[in-house]
């Protein structure tokens, strides 16, 4: 029997949350998707769609779900990476940092270089190859997400979505099949082998926390996300239509870095780990929403040819 189902704000919530917990325990015990490290939201997010489309095609039954917080998740999460950013590590890192950044340039022209001789041969529209290329394969899902929704304002491009999430996915893939390897072989090079592993549960990356994050700290780091997103968006509206576009949410991780390195000048300093849990929290919000409706919104739809 037909019927739809239609989720408010909250409820729709809720099974996003629900779909990122069942996502993310898969990708704990699926050896496979643990190899990969393939995250919890893709992998959730991708079995709710196939299974709403079963439910579309056999019962006629469809369900929809109100992500009008989606974009502000984006934003939050862009945000938080401003906030976590220290410029101070950046110079640690000297001549061997600069000599990194320089060598990984010919690989992003190579990646967006490819993608385009490809959606010209295929006769699809260039903003398809982009996405393909260095936007997903090194911005990864919530970039390339990002810069989806503005081109397909842009360009009315139809399943640019869906297209953004399989190029970042298959990238995640490669990455773990190539430098997976690569890295272990160069870890058992450098690290002893009796050294712990630097990541530790309920820590960041670097070691455990030494101070807990509390209500305070985590009320602080959300002030400063929402400070970011806000004026991020006012400057992204007050330069619309200038020669030289700046997406907004690249205004919110360039107002969070600022907020982030210029109170540290002054001696107000975030509590990093709360920052990065906003910007965790917020990205497999919006990646789990994103992937849940990928097939009920018909985001994928071959996109129209150029």
């Amino acid at each position: 029997m037909d019927g739809a189902t239609e989720l408010s704000l909250l409820p729709s919530l809720l099974a996003a949350c629900l779909v990122f917990l069942a996502g993310s325990v898969l990708a704990q015990r699926v050896p496979l998707l643990a190899r990969y490290s393939i995250p919890g939201p893709i992998v959730g997010g991708m079995i709710f769609a196939v299974l709403a489309l079963v439910a579309q095609r056999a019962a006629g039954w469809t369900i929809t779900f109100d992500t009008s917080a989606r974009t502000p998740f984006l934003l939050l999460f862009f945000a938080s990476i401003g906030l976590t950013a220290d410029l101070t590590l950046l110079r640690q890192g000297g001549v061997r940092l600069l000599r990194f950044v320089l060598s990984l340039f010919p690989f992003l022209f190579a990646q967006n270089a490819l993608g385009l001789i490809i959606a010209s041969l295929l006769g699809l529209h260039p903003i398809l190859g982009l996405v393909a290329g260095s936007i997903t394969l090194v911005g990864g899902h919530g970039t390339g997400a990002a810069y989806a929704e503005r081109f397909a304002e842009e360009h009315d491009i139809l399943g640019l979505i869906g297209l953004t999430m399989t190029s970042a996915t298959i990238g995640l893939i490669l990455g773990g099949i190539i430098g997976g390897p690569v890295a272990e072989r160069l870890l058992k090079k450098i690290v002893p082998s009796d050294a712990t592993s630097p990541v530790k549960e309920g820590g960041v990356v670097g070691g455990p926390v030494s101070i807990p994050v509390t209500t305070l700290t985590f009320m602080a780091s959300l002030a400063a996300a929402l400070t970011a997103v806000v004026t991020g968006q006012a400057i992204a509206q007050a330069l619309e239509g200038a020669a030289f576009t700046v997406p907004p949410f690249l205004w919110c991780l360039i107002v969070g870095l600022i907020l982030r390195n210029g109170g540290a000048a002054v001696g107000v300093h975030l509590h990093a780990a709360a920052s990065e849990l906003i910007g965790s929290v917020c990205l497999s919000l919006f990646l789990t929403w994103t992937m849940m409706t990928l097939i009920l919104e018909r985001h994928l739809a071959w996109p129209v040819r150029y």
